[in-house]
């Protein structure tokens, strides 16, 4: 459970910056043992309940010269590393002891036993 919320204020979002001149950084660091396919599966599981977490972290949408509706992007950048199983234990025990780090992980487990986390969650299969 977040104890503090890690958020944008609204009125340090400045669209005209770059996102690395954002206040919060962005990571994912992800278990460089696995094969190409399961860094992408973990890296877009760990992404997607981050937006929700992180108030004001997605920015509105909008609609493309030809008329094409886009959603919001981040509006932080995101870098993607990647670690030793050993060295990424330690850096995730690093970031779940600070007040002002969001940690979301997926643990080996999510990546063998879907049917039975979905299934638990009441998701459609």
């Amino acid at each position: 459970m977040i104890e503090q919320i890690i958020d944008f204020a609204a009125d340090e979002v400045r669209t005209s910056e770059s996102t690395r001149e954002a206040r919060l950084d962005w990571v994912i660091v992800v278990d460089s043992t696995l094969p190409p396919g399961r860094i992408v599966k973990a890296a877009a599981s760990v992404a997607a309940p981050t937006g929700p977490a992180v108030p004001g972290l997605r920015a509105q949408g909008g609609t493309d010269a030809d008329g094409g509706d886009h959603t919001g992007l981040p509006r932080s950048g995101c870098a993607i590393l990647a670690a030793e199983p050993g060295k990424l234990r330690q850096v995730r025990v690093q970031a779940a002891r600070r007040d002002d780090s969001l940690v979301v992980d997926m643990p080996h487990a999510a990546h063998v036993t879907r049917d039975r986390i979905v299934g638990g969650m009441g998701m459609l299969p």
